[in-house]
């Protein structure tokens, strides 16, 4: 029994060891690959929510990293990416409706851009949105596979597939703006 636990307890801890990885790069091929695989679940219509709140938690981990890395290239953000990092456990908490109209950037710009001290929607401070999304697509995308569970809703997939295609970029352009 001893020698089937050992490698996967090795392959457990390598992967948890690339959540820490420096390389950006290295973080966006994993983040890619959990949301591949989220996507592929969606795709099938075979959802697992535990499996994928398990991988949510891990993007988000590495979301948090990616937030890190842009905070020390990019001071002026520190208090958005501060806000995000203190929300980002409580986002797959949220409806759908409250996702959507308390995380888009233009939300988040209106409602805190003082506190914030920083123009989101400004053409300079766009790039922004990139770091942030990393956080709420796939929150969005979790919420959305609990609602099909529930209801059975093929849009509910449609969105999960939109939502992780669509961070992926954002994941791809924030690793270009890090370089």
């Amino acid at each position: 029994m001893k020698t089937k636990l050992v490698p996967l307890i090795v392959c457990a801890a390598s992967a948890c060891l690339r959540l820490t990885a420096s390389d950006p790069g290295d973080r966006a091929a994993d983040f890619e690959k959990l949301a591949h695989g989220i996507i592929a679940q969606a795709v099938a219509g075979k959802i697992d929510p535990a499996a994928i709140q398990r991988d949510v938690a891990k993007m988000e981990a590495l979301a948090a990293a990616f937030a890190a890395d842009y905070k020390a290239k990019f001071p002026a953000g520190t208090k958005v990416l501060d806000f995000m990092l203190a929300r980002k456990d409580g986002l797959c908490a949220l409806s759908l409706e409250e996702i959507d109209a308390q995380y888009e950037l233009e939300a988040i710009s209106k409602a805190h851009g003082a506190e914030l001290g920083l123009d989101l929607l400004a053409e300079e401070n766009e790039h922004f949105g990139n770091a942030i999304d990393l956080f709420v697509h796939p929150a969005t995308a979790l919420i959305c596979a609990d609602l099909y569970q529930k209801d059975h809703k093929e849009e509910h997939l449609r969105r999960i597939q939109s939502e992780l295609q669509e961070v992926i970029e954002h994941c791809h352009k924030v690793v270009a703006r890090l370089k």
